[in-house]
């Protein structure tokens, strides 16, 4: 079932400035179909789900990439003299 999240504040992570009254829509496989303005967010479908979040701010998901390539339980770091 398509999900609308309406009446966000939307930061999209490319250093815009945030998009008040933000609309988001996500398809019935999880895809999002739409993020940003209200004004331009297709029409809703029959049976859609709209959930209000009230001016709270939806930010993109984050990526821990932090990694230590190298370091593996064989592969211990050099002990501190």
């Amino acid at each position: 079932m398509t999900t609308r999240y309406q009446h966000a504040v939307l930061v999209d992570g490319t250093g815009a400035a945030p998009v008040a009254d933000a609309m988001l829509v996500v398809d019935d496989d999880g895809r999002i179909v739409h993020a940003g303005p209200a004004a331009g967010a297709p029409p809703p479908t029959p049976g859609a789900t709209t959930v209000d979040l009230g001016g709270r701010t939806v930010l993109p998901g984050f990526i821990d990439a932090h990694a230590h390539l190298c370091m593996t339980p064989e592969r211990r770091p050099a002990a501190a003299s």
